[in-house]
């Protein structure tokens, strides 16, 4: 991982080419007192982790700080209300069932993006033909709040995926009053800043190359 001064310094960069896009750190395995140090010294930031255990053991005040990004299991929903603001990877109506249950008991609500599949051999994600059909869904819920799409990127025909993407959102974001576009990481985020992204997901261009963490939340 890299040293403090030289994440401070490519995220400090990034915000400067960023402008109006929103930055979220993906923070897999950055140890605790490091985020606890960039929260003192940029409030601004917000940490992304893909995995709920460690999700759980780094997590501090306040809730408003985290994001969930990564593949979430069912079973795990009931650690998050009072810890994320906002869970970016909601792609079934199983899922979003099991989380408008959970923000009930607890007496909260939680932002929401849904997955996009853009049709690759991917695990997660709605396709883009159910889209608008899972969004008009999850209006229906009372402790959800469903801002906008997230996507990850294929390796081959990235830009075709992005463009498709970038189209849907603008066309949803008429209909459904969405305003969040989470697409674009290390590898490409500037390909989803071209094709309308309001969110890049950043994390080896921040920290570095990181070591394994636990098991998968």
């Amino acid at each position: 991982m890299n040293d403090y001064k030289d994440v401070c310094l490519s995220i400090d960069n990034l915000l400067s080419e960023l402008g109006d896009v929103s930055l979220t750190l993906a923070t897999k395995t950055v140890p605790k007192e490091v985020l606890m140090r960039l929260s003192c010294d940029s409030p601004q930031l917000a940490f992304g982790e893909n995995r709920v255990q460690e999700l759980n053991d780094k997590w501090f005040d306040p809730p408003q700080k985290w994001k969930f990004i990564g593949r979430l299991q069912r079973n795990k929903v009931k650690y998050l209300p009072g810890k994320v603001s906002m869970i970016e990877s909601v792609d079934s109506l199983e899922l979003a069932m099991e989380i408008e249950r959970r923000f009930a008991k607890a007496g909260s609500r939680v932002d929401v993006l849904v997955e996009v599949n853009i049709g690759e051999a991917q695990k997660g994600g709605v396709s883009i033909g159910e889209v608008e059909r899972f969004v008009s869904k999850l209006s229906e819920f009372e402790h959800i709040d469903c801002r906008g799409l997230m996507a990850v990127l294929p390796k081959e025909g990235a830009e075709t995926a992005a463009k498709r993407v970038g189209d849907l959102y603008r066309s949803l974001s008429f209909r459904y009053g969405l305003t969040v576009l989470s697409m674009g990481m290390s590898e490409d985020y500037q390909l989803g800043i071209q094709n309308g992204a309001t969110e890049v997901r950043i994390g080896s261009l921040v920290f570095g190359q990181r070591s394994a963490y636990g098991k998968n939340g």
